[in-house]
């Protein structure tokens, strides 16, 4: 949701992606790069866990 302040014609953006739970800690800019990581985080620990699974069933 963006607010227009009229003194200085500067449009303030409010953490309208944050959840309410969290919006003491984290702005929209915190609260993208907190996503990003958590998602990242996530999906190396999918891949070391496939390759683990690949690791641990090959045979020579």
């Amino acid at each position: 949701m963006a607010v227009y302040t009229p003194a200085a014609n500067e449009v303030e953006l409010g953490n309208d992606q944050v959840p309410d739970r969290y919006r003491a800690f984290f702005d929209n800019g915190d609260w993208s790069l907190h996503s990003l990581v958590v998602q990242g985080s996530w999906l190396f620990f999918i891949v070391a866990v496939i390759f683990h699974i690949f690791f641990l069933s090959w045979h020579p």
